[in-house]
């Protein structure tokens, strides 16, 4: 199971951007990035009103994940989204633990498509499902908001003029905006957290590793950060990539994006 230290997803606005001299171009494909939930067996043991909040970019998925142990007859009923114009289901299969022990939980995946601009609630209830089973030993209240988002990418061939990468872009409040950043931890380095100047205007939503398509040993994959429009003003995001432990080449690459928010 994938981590959710951090999530990302991108969708697509025009933007104004440029990185040294390699213009930033706006995209409206859609990814495989996506924003992950876990509902742990800790959570669904201390219910029963499990209630989480996630934001997603529109034409991009959330995956959630929910603790399941069908051998005790409990499983999560169909989810439903309140607003299904927003936001909806479309995958949910089960998968069985790694472990040999009998009676070890598995684990629900749940699917959700994020269509449109807007908030929705996704919900679900832990239930032994025949006529007189236990039902609602736990319940799911997702909240989904699915934004705007403006994509900023920023690849390998970016850095080969300068180490040095500077973006500028221009949103509303309440949009998101997705920055790709070439990465390859299989060579030590990796992208340090990222430091915004004024969190009263932007804050870092999400962030999450994808690993390059193909079998391609030590090719580069992605690291996408989402950034959350808050406010009117005007904020700056730098990151710095390096090698992050004590003796480690830092600050090999820089990227520092400029945001105006309306």
């Amino acid at each position: 199971m994938r981590k959710s230290r951090f999530a990302a997803l991108f969708g697509a606005l025009a933007i104004t951007a440029s990185v040294g001299a390699v213009p930033v171009a706006a995209e409206s494909e859609s990814h495989g990035s996506a924003v992950y939930v876990e509902i742990t067996c800790d959570d669904v043991s201390a219910g029963p009103a499990i209630e989480r909040t996630v934001d997603a970019p529109t034409g991009h998925k959330v995956e959630v994940h929910l603790c399941s142990n069908p051998t005790t007859g409990f499983r999560w009923s169909t989810p439903v989204s309140s607003v299904p114009e927003v936001a909806t289901v479309s995958d949910w299969a089960f998968e069985d633990s790694d472990s040999d022990m009998a009676g070890a939980p598995g684990v629900e995946h749940l699917t959700i498509d994020a269509v449109a601009p807007g908030s929705t609630m996704i919900t679900s209830s832990y239930d032994q499902p025949w006529d007189g089973g236990t039902k609602g030993a736990a319940t799911l209240s997702l909240t989904v908001n699915v934004g705007k988002a403006t994509k900023v990418a920023i690849d390998c061939a970016s850095f080969e003029s300068t180490p040095n990468a500077t973006a500028s872009v221009e949103v509303a409040a309440g949009d998101l905006i997705v920055v790709s950043l070439c990465s390859n931890p299989t060579t030590g380095f990796r992208w340090a957290d990222p430091v915004v100047s004024d969190s009263a205007v932007v804050e870092v939503d999400s962030w999450v590793y994808e690993a390059p398509s193909g079998d391609a040993m030590g090719a580069s994959g992605t690291e996408h950060v989402v950034l959350h429009a808050l406010a009117a003003g005007s904020a700056t995001v730098t990151g710095s990539y390096g090698r992050p432990w004590e003796g480690g080449e830092q600050g090999v690459w820089t990227v520092e994006l400029s945001i105006t928010v309306s």
